[in-house]
């Protein structure tokens, strides 16, 4: 496409480009499109519908057909997207949303949704005035009242925290918070939080949690004592572009990358380690740095950065 095209669609009033990106989107995913689809789901007339698909031909004129026997505008096999390239992640996560109930059909653009099964332990689902104080403790630097339970066996224990930050790791959500009981910062799942309740404001500067805000670059490569085939495979899902692969991540989530994909050498079966970390030792020193710098931090040894 052309810098005077990108130019044009890029002075397309927001209504318009909008629908044009529903009949890109319609053409990619499903093949077909028609007048009564646009109509449908933007309560528009049929001449406006007519407009619209004929502007998006002005934009992709090679890119659908007109299929007398379907009644509708078909994907050619010159069909190129104008709107919608790079969307497939965004697409299976609808689809995902979809089966899990997280989202209406309505308040996407699917027209055939493909069969589809989502295998995973259900949670605690979290709710919506959970999430709502979370984040408003964040944006506003307020603290939070919380029952928290544990893997120690123990009961659940209130806890004073201060989030500053929300993370998803593992199919689960965190909030990462200076715990006023333990003086540091810590991770929280949010499945295990109870009884939360905004309080005062808090004093403790984000910027002292170095853990959260170093980022720690793992070296990956295919477990050696795999066959070449299989680390063959293993190269292409991660999209290795030579021997190894680096993955950022803050110093803070370590544990749970390595937890994941079994990183860690703690004594599981070889052949169910897909991956080695090569620089474990390196990243662990820079945790326990990263670790001390926020210790020293909050006693006030040190400044923010």
């Amino acid at each position: 496409m052309s810098q005077n095209d990108a130019e044009t669609i890029d002075d397309l009033k927001p209504g318009l480009r909008r629908r044009l990106e529903f009949i890109d989107f319609r053409l990619f995913w499903d093949g077909r499109i028609n007048r009564s689809d646009l109509r449908e789901h933007f309560k528009i007339s049929a001449q406006q519908a007519s407009n619209d698909l004929e502007k998006f031909a002005e934009f992709a004129p090679f890119s659908m057909a007109y299929d007398q026997h379907a009644k509708s505008f078909v994907r050619t096999e010159t069909y190129k997207p104008v709107f919608v390239a790079g969307q497939a992640h965004r697409y299976l996560l609808q689809l995902q949303a979809l089966k899990l109930g997280w989202l209406d059909k309505n308040h996407t653009w699917f027209g055939a949704v493909p069969d589809i099964e989502v295998v995973e332990l259900r949670r605690r689902p979290v709710s919506d005035e959970l999430v709502m104080l979370l984040t408003t403790a964040i944006n506003e630097r307020r603290q939070i009242k919380v029952k928290y339970w544990t893997m120690s066996g123990k009961p659940a224990t209130e806890r004073v925290l201060a989030p500053h930050s929300l993370a998803y790791v593992a199919g689960r959500w965190h909030i990462r918070a200076y715990d006023a009981g333990n003086g540091d910062f810590r991770d929280f799942n949010l499945g295990r939080l109870e009884n939360v309740e905004l309080s005062g404001h808090s004093t403790i500067d984000p910027n002292f949690d170095f853990e959260w805000k170093s980022i720690g670059r793992l070296r990956l490569r295919p477990n050696p004592e795999l066959p070449p085939e299989e680390q063959e495979a293993v190269r292409r899902e991660f999209a290795f572009e030579g021997e190894e692969l680096e993955k950022p991540c803050r110093l803070a989530l370590l544990f749970y990358l390595r937890s994941e994909y079994h990183l860690a050498d703690d004594g599981i079966d070889k052949r169910k380690r897909h991956l080695v970390l090569l620089n474990n030792d390196e990243l662990e020193e820079l945790r326990l740095s990263a670790r001390r710098m926020s210790v020293m931090a909050l006693q006030g040894s040190v400044e923010p950065q």
